[in-house]
């Protein structure tokens, strides 16, 4: 349960209060790590990007006007951190941005089993290797395809919202997710492991 609202915090950050920031990162930590990790493929990497995001935050707070959600400008700043991270290692430097476009929404949450060192273990090996065989999975198909995957399975955007984020109708959005299931649901298969989302479900939406 969300004690102050985004507007607030930036509010409070704005004038100060560096207590505001911690909050800030508690809130969107998940969010950042989940939406790099499935660019970068890198637990390690992920880790170092989602500091490298909330850095490049922390200096870009002070200008931003509000005119979009804060998930939205942190978004942002994960996907174009990436980007940077990318061009580094094909041996293209560039100079990372701190300014960012503002567009998206995050609600929530990966749902990929996680570690749980108090489970069964035969459990929480058999979790294990369900959880990497579906993060290869969606690493294994097209950009598009990862990036509305993640965005509507991982992260739990709104159709609408996805809509807004790339900049394409929400028609187009639907058919995208259709046959990144459809390519996710058949690598799971040949795996003998099964997708836990109908490719059908275009209909209702848990956000909207």
């Amino acid at each position: 349960m969300k004690i102050f609202d985004d507007a607030l915090l930036i509010k409070k950050y704005k004038k100060g209060d560096s207590g505001a920031f911690d909050e800030i990162v508690e809130r969107y930590s998940d969010m950042v790590y989940n939406t790099v990790y499935f660019r970068v493929r890198s637990k390690e990497d992920a880790e170092d990007l989602t500091q490298e995001t909330f850095l490049k935050l922390w200096k870009s707070l002070p200008s931003f006007r509000e005119e979009s959600k804060l998930s939205t400008f942190i978004y942002k700043i994960a996907v174009n951190t990436c980007i940077d991270h990318a061009r580094k290692k094909a041996g293209k430097d560039t100079d990372s941005l701190s300014l960012y476009e503002e567009n998206g929404e995050y609600s929530g949450q990966l749902d990929v089993p996680t570690d749980d060192p108090s489970a069964i273990p035969e459990k929480a090996a058999l979790d294990r290797e369900i959880r990497d065989v579906v993060k290869d999975g969606i690493a294994s198909l097209s950009d598009e395809g990862r990036e509305v995957i993640v965005l509507r399975d991982v992260l739990g955007y709104s159709y609408n919202d996805i809509a807004e984020k790339l900049g394409v109708p929400e028609g187009t959005v639907k058919s995208r997710l259709v046959r990144s299931r459809l390519a996710l649901k058949k690598y799971l298969t040949e795996r003998n492991f099964s997708y836990g989302i109908s490719s059908n479900d275009t209909d209702g939406d848990k956000n909207e």
